[in-house]
Order: structure tokens, then C-alpha cells, then sequence
């Protein structure tokens, strides 16, 4: 690892002289053109990565997939094969919190003609403590997100990540672009400490009604900054665009939007007017017995019936679906 060299805006690699793309608050970068790695300040920072499949493997996956789920009628009008900057966060945590819980009893108050049931409110007191460890993955580039976003962190928090010796960065740098890190080790680190925080404030509210004290404690075990390999993917379908995100290090579709076949839009419409007409001629037979009872169960079944046939109605007419993990 070494510092670019800097002045003003122009950016240069220390290693082979190339002009360097960067953002002015890029802190990694990885030049594309001979593979080396470095920093734009002093800041010296563990990191990592995880690599990816073969690209021909990758794309040859991507093209089947989108065969599959549009019949082949698309096009691709744009594909980036990314190593994308995470940083994973470890923590050791320990939250202390107090409040009360509500609960709603009821009694039998009155005799006889005057019995009745009475409901009251029980305040019982919430105390203890939380202890985990967490690993917590954030996407390193500052004001900036994608598709998918969190599967790909998700998939970034189960990874097993190396580190990346230059002569497998070279290759990666030729096939994939590297996108600078833009976020550093104490920003990081403050937001894992607010993420904790948040986390555990919203398990304490989740036992309690009322919190009167929640107070975090955070230690930073660990802090790595990983590049990951993710294939985008924007395709268009009968004048839509549509977009896919795919994880290139476990060769599977994180998310995609697909167009809804002609086929999918019948089944919907057969299945749910089906469904709605059975609903509907319960509730015309329940109707004519003209009790309470029937009246109110005859509106609930017409009421579902509509609701269904409203359902139906959406579901057809979608012109994409989000699937995953194929």
C-alpha cells in the first residue's frame, strides 16, 4: 500500500504514473490500469477482500437467468462488474434499560342483573441488560447507495474475506472496477456506535411501553474495509428498464425486477376472480336468513371478495416483480 500522489485535484498512481478518477473525499482506491492499492492520506486501514467468480461465468449466468424470467425478449443497456467497498464493523455491546410494561387485565365486578366485566391496567417494571457482539456492514461510499443495497451487505456480513496480495489485484483491476472508498476508519466506527445504539434501543422498546433509561455501550473490536464483487445490471423489456443486482462471489441473483409474463398476468386474474367469486356466492347464500349474525358474516365475505377482485386487479397489471437468490 502506498499514498497517491496529490495536487490539487490531479491525482496520480504512485506505481505507474496513470491518472486516477477520484472524488475528493476518496480515502482507497485501486488504480484500474495496473492494479495497485493505496491511500489518498496517511490513514492506513486494514482491508480485505472477497473474489469473485470467473466474468465469462458470471456474465453466462446473468444472461440465463434474464433468458429465463423474460423469454429472451431484452436487451442490456447497462452492465458494471464492480468490486464495491464495505466496511464490516465488529463490536462487543452492552446496553443497560429500564422502564415498564402495560398490561391490560380484566375482572368480574357486580352480582347478579349488575355483574359485568371490567378491564384495568397493570404497570410491571422492565430492567436488564443486553449483551452481544455484532457485525455490522456499511456501504463506503459517502451520500451514495444502489439496488439492492442491503442483500448486498447482507451478502458482504456472511463473507469470509482475504487479503488481497497485488498480483491478484492486477487481474481484478483489468475486469472489474474498483470504486474508492470515500468513507474512513472514525466515521466507520461512529456510525457502528449509533447503529448499536439503535439496535438495542429497538429491542428495549420492543419489551417495554415506556423506557425511562437506555444507555449503549460500544468497543470497537475490529474494523476491515472489503471489496466485494457485484455484477449491475440494468435491461430493458418492451420499452421498460429493469434492474438486477448479482453477487459475483456465490454466483447467485440478489435482486432483480422482472417483467410479468402474459401467462403469470392470467393466472393471477383466474386465481384471484376465482377465489372472489367463490367469496361472493357464500355471501349471496348467507344473505337471505336475515339474522345479525348472517348479515354481518355475508358483509365480510363480500368485502373479501372485493378486496380480492382488487388484489387480482393490481397483480395483473404490475409491470415488474422483485425476486432473489435464484
Amino acid at each position: 500500500m502506498s499514498s497517491a500522489v496529490v495536487s490539487g485535484l490531479a491525482v496520480k498512481c504512485p506505481n505507474c504514473g496513470a491518472s486516477l478518477d477520484l472524488s475528493p473525499d476518496t480515502i482507497v482506491y485501486v488504480c484500474k490500469y495496473c492494479g495497485w492499492s493505496g491511500f489518498v492520506t496517511s490513514e492506513q486501514i486494514a482491508i480485505g477482500g472477497v473474489l469473485p467468480e470467473d466474468v465469462n461465468a458470471v456474465k453466462a449466468s446473468v444472461e440465463s437467468f434474464l433468458k429465463k424470467r423474460t423469454g429472451g425478449n431484452y436487451s442490456v443497456s447497462e452492465q458494471k462488474f464492480i468490486m464495491a467497498p464495505f466496511w464490516l464493523v465488529k463490536t462487543h455491546d452492552h446496553t443497560r434499560y429500564n422502564g415498564y410494561r402495560s398490561e391490560t387485565r380484566t375482572m368480574t365486578v357486580g352480582s347478579g342483573k349488575y355483574q359485568h366485566t371490567q378491564a384495568y391496567t397493570v404497570y410491571r417494571p422492565v430492567k436488564g441488560v443486553i449483551d452481544d457482539d455484532l457485525l455490522l456492514p456499511l456501504f463506503a461510499r459517502r451520500h451514495e447507495t444502489m439496488f439492492a443495497l442491503e442483500k448486498a451487505e447482507e451478502a458482504v456480513q456472511g463473507a469470509s474475506p482475504v487479503q488481497l496480495a497485488q498480483d491478484q489485484l492486477k487481474p481484478l483491476a483489468k475486469t472489474c472496477e474498483f470504486l474508492s472508498s470515500s468513507i474512513g476508519l472514525d466515521e466507520a466506527s461512529h456510525w457502528a456506535e449509533t447503529k448499536v445504539s439503535d439496535i438495542h434501543r429497538s429491542k428495549v422498546q420492543g419489551m417495554c411501553t415506556k423506557v425511562f433509561d437506555c444507555y449503549t455501550e460500544v468497543s470497537i473490536v475490529s474494523s476491515q474495509l472489503v471489496f466485494y464483487p457485484l455484477y449491475s445490471v440494468r435491461f430493458q423489456d418492451k420499452g421498460r428498464t429493469f434492474r438486477m443486482l448479482f453477487d459475483a462471489a456465490r454466483g447467485i441473483v440478489l435482486e432483480a425486477e422482472v417483467p410479468i409474463t402474459e401467462a403469470q398476468r392470467a393466472g393471477f386474474l383466474i386465481a384471484g376472480y376465482g377465489a372472489s367469486a367463490a367469496f361472493a356466492g357464500a355471501s349471496y347464500a348467507v344473505a337471505p336468513q336475515f339474522t345479525q349474525n348472517a348479515m354481518a358474516l355475508s358483509l365480510v365475505l363480500g368485502a373479501i371478495a372485493l378486496g380480492l377482485a382488487a388484489y387480482t386487479t393490481l397483480m395483473a397489471t404490475r409491470s415488474q416483480r422483485e425476486v432473489g437468490g435464484t
